[in-house]
């Protein structure tokens, strides 16, 4: 019981600034995480795993993922010892899986194991994983915007989400684009929209918003053309204030984490700040890193960045 309860501290704090969550299919996690554990270095591990018992299973096998994930989740959390968080994404509250997956979830809270939803539309559906882990959630509580529904309600989930504790939420493309009837193209206005409002309510409640698994996957197209594609979606990503982004190839987290890695922002902060230093009587700079012009705002920004006034 120690144990169990150190492990759900440890999962609880470790949520607080993720940068990667690697996806993978419930059905098939037992060959990808051994992979992982026995060949990947464990710098290069996602900071949470999500084993999905949504859109990734079939719905003829979605009984087995659950029964698979029951018999082998102990020995899982056993090895992971709380160096990653991990979650399990269930079905939406609109299927008739969804209370099967919340029972399931339920018998792990109190080890550390965190609760993914999909299709995050109602203040109930919130509340449903609220009443398994508590308020605020000993372990990650991970909603996902991915419909029209939801993201017309957002204000009024995001607050309820940040009010009880929740730190992290999801931007769903695939199932976005698919209720708007557009393809899932980060080109596209509609889509681009959507992205950009989700980014400022975000903002606005002061959670951290996780983008969607990039399309460019390893050995699907050339190697530098892959990563070259996930890097400028990252940088983005980074540009815009989204903290984390969603993987589907183990191949994609260490670029996921040099990306988005808070200290590459803390260091340009502190350079922000040195070269308003170095003129004190003066309220705008020539940045030393590249030329720019900085003002009172360039100043504020970095100053709260390294959380000093």
């Amino acid at each position: 019981m120690a144990d169990a309860k150190m492990r759900t501290e440890r999962a609880g704090a470790a949520v607080r600034n993720l940068r990667s969550f690697l996806v993978i299919p419930a059905i098939r996690h037992r060959e990808f995480l051994s992979h992982m554990l026995e060949t990947v270095p464990k710098g290069a591990w996602p900071d949470a795993i999500i084993l999905d018992l949504e859109d990734s299973i079939p719905e003829a096998r979605k009984h087995e993922a659950r029964a698979i994930l029951a018999d082998t989740l102990p020995g899982l959390i056993a090895r992971l010892d709380g160096a990653v968080a991990l979650l399990v994404k269930i079905n939406g509250s609109d299927t008739i899986q969804y209370r099967d997956d919340l029972r399931l979830v339920g018998e792990f809270v109190s080890h550390g194991v965190g609760i993914a939803l999909a299709k995050t539309e109602t203040i109930q559906d919130l509340d449903d994983a609220f009443s398994l882990t508590g308020t605020p959630p000993a372990v990650p509580v991970f909603p996902a915007i991915e419909t029209v529904k939801g993201y017309d309600d957002r204000e009024a989930l995001l607050g309820h989400a940040a009010a009880n504790g929740v730190t992290h939420v999801a931007f769903g493309a695939g199932d976005m684009a698919t209720d708007l009837g557009v393809e899932r193209d980060y080109s596209l206005d509609v889509l681009r929209a959507v992205l950009v409002g989700l980014i400022l309510s975000c903002r606005r409640h002061g959670l951290r918003l996780t983008d969607s698994p990039s399309r460019a996957i390893p050995k699907t197209i050339s190697e530098r053309a892959w990563q070259d594609v996930l890097r400028e979606e990252c940088r983005w990503d980074a540009r815009n204030g989204i903290t984390a982004k969603i993987a589907i190839h183990p191949e994609q987290v260490p670029i996921l984490h040099e990306e988005l890695d808070s200290e590459r922002k803390r260091a340009w902060a502190r350079q922000v700040v040195a070269d308003f230093a170095k003129q004190p009587d003066r309220r705008s700079v020539v940045s030393s890193a590249d030329g720019r012009y900085m003002g009172t705002p360039t100043l504020k920004l970095a100053k709260r960045i390294l959380g000093i006034s």
